[in-house]
């Protein structure tokens, strides 16, 4: 499979995950990197803002501004033609 394949075929494989389930996982995900020892460590972090099915880290967004740790997220540039 080329790579193009491969990203539609696992995007097709989590769009098919049922919301509660996805959020279930999202919830187990964000638990472990609280809990990780990188997590306690650091005082910055590069997130990203989830979009459609992608896991929900808006909790650790929160949390870490909760915690005063510096938030770093991309910025996508799109230009309209």
């Amino acid at each position: 499979m080329m790579k193009t394949e491969l990203r539609s075929y696992f995007l097709d494989q989590r769009n098919t995950i049922p919301a509660e389930i996805r959020e279930e996982l999202s919830a187990l995900i964000c638990n472990n990197i609280v809990s990780s020892t990188e997590w306690k460590e650091y005082s910055s972090i590069m997130l990203y803002i989830p979009f459609k099915s992608e896991v929900n880290i808006r909790p650790l967004i929160e949390l870490a501004w909760r915690e005063d740790k510096k938030v770093f997220l991309p910025k996508i540039d799109i230009q309209l033609n």
